[in-house]
């Protein structure tokens, strides 16, 4: 597990050199934009931090206070357990502002052992033409948290929701996590949404969903991306 964390260490301290490198030929305005985007996607500079179910909050702590203090966490999504207990979340890290995935480990006594860190690159989930609200059966013992985490979004994320979703059947849609947006003709919004299909057995999935809002107001959902939960424990 300490491997894990000298490498997320090491791939930060990679980000800051390239950024200090890059400040040489450019303008400090340019710079800090350029390093909110990732992929043509703005992530929010002041996310929602996730309030979090009291066990997840204590193992958060004991994390941060072994291991520091950098990462703000906007959603928890799932569990899985082990002899202890995994909690997955979705943070955001304050030093080099990118999205990450975060496993915590926690052992049988309660103490957090370390984390499985893996950047999280939302255009890697809104890829697609289509909105596919299926959801495919959770495997390597992942499950989704009945106490999941949701948010406040701002308001034209939220108008932007609304719209697509008022006439969205089929797919019960909660808001999670606001990931981020881009400027296209018109503008995308990305959410970290739990999701129920609403069949005669529920299924339920943590999902990003894309929202695109046009030039006029109107709003559809274009794409529908079921989370992997167990793909983000690999190391």
């Amino acid at each position: 597990m300490k491997k894990i964390l000298v490498m997320a260490v090491a791939f930060a301290m990679v980000f800051c050199f390239a950024a200090c490198g890059s400040s040489e030929t450019a303008d400090t305005e340019e710079t800090t934009e350029a390093e909110a985007i990732v992929g043509g996607w703005a992530i929010p500079e002041e996310p929602a931090t996730a309030k979090l179910p009291d066990d997840v909050q204590k193992a958060m702590d004991n994390f941060a206070e072994n291991y520091g203090d950098d990462l703000i966490p906007m959603a928890y999504y799932g569990n899985q357990v082990t002899e202890g207990m995994n909690y997955g979340l979705l943070c955001k890290s304050k030093s080099d502002n990118v999205l990450q995935t975060v496993v915590l480990q926690q052992l049988s006594n309660g103490n957090v052992d370390g984390a499985i860190i893996n950047t999280f690159n939302t255009g890697d989930y809104t890829q697609g033409d289509g909105a596919d609200p299926s959801a495919e059966p959770l495997d390597g013992g992942w499950n989704v948290a009945e106490d999941y985490t949701t948010t406040k979004l701002p308001d034209e994320v939220q108008n932007a929701f609304d719209k697509a979703t008022e006439e969205f059947v089929g797919n019960d849609l909660v808001p999670m996590a606001y990931l981020g947006s881009q400027v296209v003709a018109g503008t995308n919004y990305a959410l970290l949404c739990h999701s129920t299909l609403v069949t005669a057995e529920p299924v339920s999935s943590i999902q990003v969903v894309t929202i695109y809002e046009d030039l006029d107001g109107n709003c559809s959902i274009t794409n529908i991306n079921t989370l992997d939960l167990a793909s983000f424990a690999e190391e």
